[in-house]
């Protein structure tokens, strides 16, 4: 019975210390493959193919956590980035701007999603996904 006991007590610590080391930071292989200038493969608004409305659009996630983003109608913005420690959620904050959320991320060195909301008057809120793939 004593046996038992220390061998569920020492089980008990090794699970808890092991519970402890887990990190709540994104891993770095996932940020060494964000690192990157990107371009649009698809767009797609709801399920609406938009992609043509979208050949200037690139953002470049850059290694001080800044990004530089060149938007559909050519104009650019800057700000700085951070990812979740799921990875699945990338939020960019435009300088002087409020964040925006970059859900349902998957990201690797040859491709990016995200899904974007956007509102508009005529629709409501639509998901947008973005599918992008190094510049």
């Amino acid at each position: 019975m004593k046996k038992a006991i220390t061998y569920i007590t020492y089980s008990f610590i090794a699970c808890f210390m092991i519970a402890c080391n887990t990190s709540d930071a994104p891993t770095p292989d996932t940020l060494s493959e964000l690192v990157n200038k990107w371009k649009v493969e698809s767009v797609l608004f709801g399920s609406t193919d938009v992609t043509a409305q979208y050949t200037n659009y690139t953002i470049e996630f850059k290694e001080d956590n800044t990004y530089l983003l060149t938007k559909a109608d050519g104009s650019s913005e800057a700000g700085s980035w951070t990812v979740s420690s799921d990875n699945k959620t990338i939020t960019i904050t435009p300088t002087g701007g409020t964040a925006i959320n970059f859900t349902e991320a998957t990201i690797s060195a040859t491709k990016l999603t995200y899904n974007a909301e956007e509102v508009s008057a005529k629709t409501g809120t639509v998901a947008v996904t973005f599918t992008l793939v190094p510049a």
